[in-house]
């Protein structure tokens, strides 16, 4: 049901918000990618260990994955 003339708009993103993909970009035009950004937090000592074992947590796929596609292409192929 479409809401009454003259009634505000409620609910929604804040506009001038920070999304995802833009807070991404920021970062990314700064030249810290979000991997860089959660390695920095895991080897920053300072900070509380559940955040950087959460950040550890979230970083583990990415690199894993650049870690084994680089291991499997020096790897020779067996017949």
């Amino acid at each position: 049901m479409p809401r009454p003339k003259g009634l505000p708009k409620t609910g929604g993103r804040q506009k001038g918000g920070v999304d995802k993909i833009k807070r991404e970009a920021i970062l990314a035009a700064q030249g810290i990618t979000p991997l860089d950004y959660m390695l920095g937090i895991i080897r920053n000592e300072q900070e509380d260990k559940t955040v950087r074992l959460d950040a550890a947590k979230a970083a583990a796929p990415t690199s894993m994955l650049d870690f084994f596609i680089l291991n499997t292409r020096a790897l020779p192929r067996s017949p």
